[in-house]
């Protein structure tokens, strides 16, 4: 039946067999072949359709109104490792202070469609599953370039091309992108890294913008997402809770950035907000069941 079948993106369905064959050197190599040059095709048939595609999008704001969105995208949060959502460790004492302030409200009944960045983000940004129906429309952004707003996407995640990442391709439809690439075991680079850029176009005049921020966030290897300084619980080894300790180090990095990002819109006299949600959340190991990551439910 078809639900034994392997979905390929965009395509069609690869049978139990052919799935299995796949998997297999050197037998499967033809079939990956194909499957490649399937999808391929499929993503640049979307590309031509999305090219002529209008939101008719305007806004009913006065055109000297200044208003400056920035939209956070976060990676493998967990909703209940946040101390503003009930969590007994205290992870996010900024986003607390915050909601304290009557500046922060926690939407608290969300869930993400995919456990995966490739199916959650594009869902995210344009409403669509593209893992069901593939791309048939573009993302937010294209809305706001209508609507006449300045467009931005600033990322620490690794630049893809849109064939292996259609975030990319959706991340093109901003007027300036930059990447600022991180490593994902060594930590080169954190998500600190996106303020400076953040401030540099919030000094820009007399315009209306959107500024989408790809973060890396909670994404593993766990230690590598935050610098030293921000490992408020111990990580010793590889038990439950160093794992859980470093996770939660994440989130406590996390607050302090999006804290960040708060106080450069506040320091501008414009109208100005920032909305933050995760792309999907991780399994963490527990006595009862050792597996970590997503990507499967």
């Amino acid at each position: 039946s078809q639900h034994d079948d392997e979905k390929l993106f965009g395509v069609a369905y690869l049978s139990p067999v052919l799935s299995t064959i796949k998997d297999t050197f050197p037998f499967g190599l033809p079939i990956r072949l194909w499957v490649f040059a399937q999808e391929e095709n499929s993503m640049r048939e979307m590309e031509r359709k999305l090219h002529t595609h209008q939101f008719h999008a305007t806004t009913s704001l006065p055109s000297d109104q200044i208003l400056t969105v920035v939209l956070v995208l976060g990676e493998t949060a967990r909703y209940d490792r946040w101390s503003v959502n009930g969590y007994q460790r205290n992870t996010s004492p900024n986003m607390l202070r915050l909601q304290a302030q009557s500046e922060l409200i926690s939407m608290r009944n969300m869930i993400t469609p995919r456990s995966f960045t490739m199916g959650s983000i594009p869902i995210y940004l344009s409403g669509r599953d593209i893992m069901a129906e593939g791309i048939t429309q573009k993302s937010l952004i294209s809305a706001f370039n209508e609507a006449g707003f300045k467009t931005y996407f600033l990322s620490t995640q690794v630049r893809k091309g849109f064939l292996n990442n259609v975030t990319s391709l959706f991340a093109n439809e901003a007027g300036q992108q930059a990447y600022y690439e991180t490593d994902e075991t060594s930590g080169k680079l954190f998500d600190a890294h996106l303020i400076e850029p953040l401030e540099a176009i919030l000094a820009h005049d007399g315009n209306k913008k959107l500024i989408v921020m790809h973060t890396m966030g909670s994404h593993a290897v766990y230690q590598a997402r935050y610098p030293k300084s921000f490992e408020k619980y111990p990580v010793s080894d590889d038990g439950y809770d160093s794992v859980s300790n470093a996770f939660d180090n994440t989130i406590y990095y996390t607050d302090h950035v999006l804290a960040e990002v708060v106080a450069s819109l506040a320091s501008k006299p414009v109208a100005a907000l920032m909305i933050y949600g995760s792309d999907h959340g991780e399994s963490l190991p527990t006595p009862s069941c050792k597996f970590i990551g997503h990507g499967a439910l």
